[in-house]
């Protein structure tokens, strides 16, 4: 890769390590037990962190042909053709194609795509921005902000945990900030100190796709009676032309209620109770309503609006925890109400 084409990657799909994953290459390295910043702890599974990062310094796949990865040997045949560059693919088909290719290890990757903040660059059908961080856009996507409060690999942070908790407080739940500004300013302080690591940065937005905006970490539940359009992937990843969306993930036929009814995504049932998830609902007309359920008392609120795909993602608050399937029907009876009268709202505004 020249220096020339290095500066000319503004955006494109990134294939990274999943949050689980990294937690569970990078937890007993820390062996910790207490809170230090975003660090992984070891008394917890990654769905119980406060921070999932999800930004770009995840290991990505990078095009390498003496690789024993199958899909980066094919990379590197990509890269010939100009398809592929550091790393970045532009298709997301192509994208799709490689993570294929990944076989037995699928579930450890996920499709991420990016761009440098300020770019006109629209981003692709069905992906939804979670924030920015400042990062090597290209190269080894190093970020400034996973490593001194999240994934420390390299420079680390300072011994107490406290000279970066202003910034700490400020993380989303996917190990970003919420605007540029906030980026840029964290960015500036870290280089304040003469440790850290210097460098060429760019602030990045990142975007995951709806389909699988699921709480990284988390079990899914599949369903095995799903048809898949390539025998190489579960049917959720490989969705037959047609088929609604969720295709893949199974509806809990005994949450039945006037014709509404509960899909799950991930996995819900702990003998030590489950506080957070994701799920959908399909309407009796077939329509389909994304949840991001979460135990707590807060309203109902649209986290994306409604899409040629799907009457929009809602986050909802479960009154109690779960352990049993009874629990989880209890609860989404609960919140139906609350459902409907978004749904219908949200469906009058698209007449």
């Amino acid at each position: 890769m020249t220096e020339e084409n290095e500066i000319n990657i503004k955006a494109g799909f990134l294939l990274v390590k999943t949050y689980a994953t990294i937690w569970s290459e990078y937890s007993k390295k820390y062996d910790l037990k207490k809170d230090f910043y975003g660090f992984p702890r070891i008394d917890r599974n990654p769905s119980e962190q406060r921070i999932q990062y999800r930004g770009l310094d995840r290991d990505a796949l990078d095009a390498y042909k003496d690789s024993d990865n199958l899909a980066e040997i094919q990379m590197e045949e990509l890269e010939k053709s100009g398809k592929c560059d550091d790393g970045f693919l532009f298709d997301l088909t192509i994208a799709r194609e490689i993570q294929e290719l990944l076989k037995e290890k699928i579930t450890e990757y996920e499709i991420i795509w990016t761009r440098i903040e300020g770019i006109d660059i629209a981003p692709p059908d069905g992906f939804k921005s979670i924030g920015f961080e400042p990062s090597f856009f290209v190269g080894d996507h190093f970020s400034a902000s996973s490593d001194c409060m999240i994934i420390p690999r390299w420079h680390g942070t300072d011994d107490e945990g406290t000279l970066f908790s202003k910034y700490f407080d400020k993380l989303n739940r996917y190990g970003l900030f919420e605007s540029p500004e906030e980026a840029k300013s964290f960015l500036d302080y870290y280089l304040s100190f003469d440790w850290t690591e210097t460098g060429e940065y760019e602030i990045a937005e990142v975007f995951i796709a709806l389909d699988t905006q699921i709480h990284s970490g988390k079990q899914l539940v599949l369903d095995k009676n799903a048809e898949p359009s390539s025998l190489k992937l579960p049917a959720f990843l490989a969705k037959p032309e047609g088929a609604p969306v969720y295709h893949g993930f199974p509806l809990l036929k005994e949450s039945e209620t006037d014709g509404w009814i509960l899909g799950i995504i991930t996995e819900y049932e702990d003998e030590n109770g489950c506080d957070e998830g994701d799920a959908y609902v399909q309407a009796p007309n077939g329509d389909r309503i994304g949840l991001v359920w979460d135990v707590g008392n807060d309203e109902i609120s649209t986290i994306s609006e409604p899409d040629e795909k799907r009457m929009g993602v809602f986050q909802v608050w479960f009154p109690k925890t779960v352990k049993t399937k009874e629990d989880m029907i209890e609860n989404f009876r609960h919140v139906l109400p609350s459902v409907r009268n978004m749904y219908e709202e949200l469906k009058k505004g698209k007449k």
